[in-house]
C-alpha cells in the first residue's frame, strides 16, 4: 500500500494513526497484518511533524527575544530631549 504520509494534513494522519491502532487490536487478519506494516510509518511522521513544530516554536522564541533586546538597546541609545 503506498501512502504519501508527508502530503496528509495532521488530521488525516491522526484518524490514520486512531484507525490503525483499532485495527491492529481487533480488525481481520489481513486488516491487522496491513496496520501493523502501516502504524511504524505514521509514527515515524507523527514524530517528525512534532520535532519540526518544536524547532518552529523555539526559532520564533528565540527572533522574538532578539528583537525585544534590539528595540531595548535602540530604545537606550535615543537621546532624552532638552529641557528649556
Amino acid at each position: 500500500m503506498a501512502l504519501d504520509l508527508r502530503n496528509m494534513s495532521d488530521m488525516q494522519l491522526e484518524r490514520l494513526h486512531g484507525d490503525s491502532i483499532r485495527l491492529s487490536q481487533s480488525g481481520t487478519k489481513a486488516q491487522r497484518e496491513q496496520a501493523e506494516q502501516i502504524l511504524p510509518r505514521v509514527g515515524e511522521e507523527i514524530a517528525r511533524r512534532r520535532r519540526v513544530h518544536v524547532h518552529d516554536v523555539k526559532r520564533k522564541r528565540d527572533d522574538a527575544a532578539t528583537a525585544r533586546a534590539k528595540a531595548k538597546k535602540s530604545a537606550d541609545k535615543t537621546p532624552e530631549p532638552k529641557k528649556q
